[in-house]
């Protein structure tokens, strides 16, 4: 029996454990490495905005609404404006291309309409 032979018979449960350690120690480093891998995401534009609105709407608050979409394509969210709400400064046709908030003042007393009669158009 040679050199060889004799330490394989000697120390074949030592050798079968190293190479046993040597498996897991590679499965958790491919492991880690993977999961290194799977932590990259890739950015996607977002589809919804934050629309914060208050002031004379006829349900103030905060609503997801479509990115690109405007302040009228959205009333139906909070209601719609009041009677006394004044959009003179305000552009309702801009697009919404980031998280706003928007207060709607209210209509002036100098103001000469009369906000007590409501019109009805025929079509």
């Amino acid at each position: 029996m040679n050199w060889f032979e004799k330490i394989i018979k000697n120390n074949w449960r030592k050798i079968i454990a190293g190479v046993i350690l040597c498996c897991v120690a590679l499965a958790l480093v491919l492991n880690h490495e993977s999961k290194k891998n799977s932590d990259i995401t890739f950015s996607t534009k977002k589809n919804t905005i934050t629309l914060t609105i208050n002031g004379e709407v006829m349900s103030p608050g905060t609503y997801e609404v479509p990115f690109g979409s405007t302040l009228m394509d959205n009333t139906h969210r909070f209601g719609g404006f009041t009677m006394y709400a004044n959009l003179v400064k305000t552009d309702p046709y801009t697009p919404l291309t980031k998280d706003t908030v928007i207060s709607i003042k209210t209509k002036s007393k100098t103001d000469d309409r009369n906000y007590d009669q409501l019109y009805v158009m025929p079509e």
